[in-house]
């Protein structure tokens, strides 16, 4: 049987992180990373990997911007992380609203039109629209960055991938969990990180009494290569964004899709109205570029009613990760320093033998 102080059930960017902040914090305990694929081949294969310097409340605002300074030294050290510029598109008598969601540190003033010569304002339907630029975005290669942090964690930790837990049974000094593969794993601790497969039945209990459900993603191809200075830009009215995506040489265009109570297996590809919703909100600012969406992504997260990760250690002292409402990304570092304080006693873990 192998045995571990910390044992992290999933193993995308939120797991990931996880475990990199456990053992730089920690360094004298051992740990798994668990995953019925491979690291970061879940939902986090699929992430737009976008940064938004803002929250929804005051909590997740806090969050954000403790991921915002977490991700900086990492962008310097050379990690799959892009920093961009930023526009937000919406309607004058919006600025305020949305300028109190987002970080003092954007800094926003307004500009005649976007910088980007495939916005033109002037071509739409309102001559109320603004547009607010900003500072502090960045977007990752989330796959990437889940391989950069293996790089670095690989002789720290363990890696057990491609076999998935199928059950967790309370022990003594910890937990048995029992793997598809036959291994045979005993843990201290477990930390479950499920991303969108919250009906697993590892986590169905503890996650669909907090209601959370799980929603179709939808992000279109636009197959045009951006200029260096691009921003990303974002559409406040229709929560949507155009993200320059300079590592895959092409735009991505998010929308929000209302499909929800989908299972992760099911989702297969894109479907005929994933891609005319997607034009149809384009086609309000770009008109001429919705004509161009041909192609795209589809995957899909949990999501929360208060739309704030779900963060909590159950009655069996199991901790779970869930609900990122589609920004696992953005919000991972600060997710992973609320987990750590939800481990009982961890700096004594450091020091105990089997």
């Amino acid at each position: 049987m192998l045995k571990y102080d910390i044992a992290i059930v999933g193993g995308g960017i939120l797991g990931s992180t996880i475990a990199r902040e456990l053992v730089n914090n920690f360094p004298a305990l051992s740990v798994v990373i668990i995953d019925k694929k491979i690291s970061g081949g879940g939902a986090s294969f699929y992430s737009a990997g976008v940064h938004f310097p803002r929250g929804i409340s005051e909590r997740v605002k806090k969050m954000s911007a403790y991921s915002h300074n977490y991700y900086q030294p990492l962008i310097k050290d050379g990690a799959p992380i892009y920093p961009l510029e930023m526009e937000i598109i919406t309607e004058s008598r919006n600025i305020q609203r949305v300028e109190g969601k987002y970080l003092p540190s954007v800094d926003f003033h307004q500009l005649e039109n976007s910088i980007s010569d495939m916005i033109n304002l002037n071509m739409t339907a309102s001559d109320d629209l603004r547009v607010l630029k900003g500072y502090g975005a960045n977007y990752a290669n989330v796959f990437a960055l889940v391989n950069y942090y293996m790089q670095q964690l690989r002789e720290k930790i363990d890696y057990l991938e491609g076999t998935e837990v199928e059950g967790i049974a309370n022990e003594e000094q910890g937990y048995r969990l029992s793997l598809c593969s036959g291994v045979k794993v005993h843990s201290r601790q477990i930390i479950v990180v499920p991303g969108p497969w919250i009906n697993h039945p590892l986590s169905r209990k503890a996650l669909t009494a907090r209601g959370l459900r799980v929603k179709k993603i939808v992000a279109a191809h636009l197959n045009v290569k951006p200029i260096e200075q691009a921003p990303l830009i974002v559409f406040d009215e229709e929560d949507a964004f155009l993200l320059p995506c300079h590592h895959r040489k092409q735009w991505l265009f998010s929308y929000t899709c209302k499909e929800w109570d989908v299972e992760p297996e099911a989702i297969r590809s894109l479907t005929p109205e994933n891609l005319n919703n997607a034009r149809e909100i384009l086609a309000k600012y770009a008109p001429t570029l919705a004509d161009q969406l041909h192609d795209g992504r589809v995957f899909c997260d949990a999501y929360s009613p208060g739309s704030e990760p779900t963060v909590f250690r159950a009655d069996d002292g199991v901790i779970y990760a869930a609900g990122c409402n589609g920004s696992g990304y953005r919000l991972a570092p600060a997710i992973a320093a609320e987990v750590i304080q939800l481990i009982p006693h961890l700096s004594g873990l450091e020091n105990k033998t089997w």
